[in-house]
């Protein structure tokens, strides 16, 4: 059992999944989710889009090679694996902080459309 919390977020690929491979040839895939929280306004009754909030999903080997295969930009995701922050320096000179999700499963979101599963061998 491992140590570290797992993470689960549904939302849709905000990037086009980029597909590269390790020095040592293993497939990773590196896209960005974004999901946009909605409110009531309490005083007004009326639903109130909050800012929308992204995450950088990374992943490895085959199941890097069927996200390739699978997902593209605009799809309804659902995610889950564990989370990692790290801070860095923008282009602009400021302070950022970026939320990374390293996958342990990723698939369609069947409340939003279909899905044909084929096993890959």
């Amino acid at each position: 059992m491992t140590n570290e919390a797992q993470f689960t977020v549904a939302g849709f690929v905000a990037t086009k999944p980029f597909f590269s491979a390790t020095r040592n040839g293993v497939s990773t895939i590196s896209m960005r989710v974004a999901w946009t929280p909605r409110r009531v306004d309490r005083t007004t009754g009326e639903w109130a889009d909050e800012p929308t909030c992204f995450v950088t999903v990374k992943c490895y080997g085959r199941m890097a090679e069927n996200c390739q295969n699978s997902l593209d930009k605009g799809d309804p995701v659902v995610v889950r694996g564990t989370l990692s922050m790290h801070d860095y320096l923008s282009k602009q000179g400021a302070n950022r902080t970026s939320v990374d999700i390293n996958a342990t499963a990723i698939g369609h979101d069947l409340s939003c459309g279909v899905s044909a599963f084929r096993r890959t061998r």
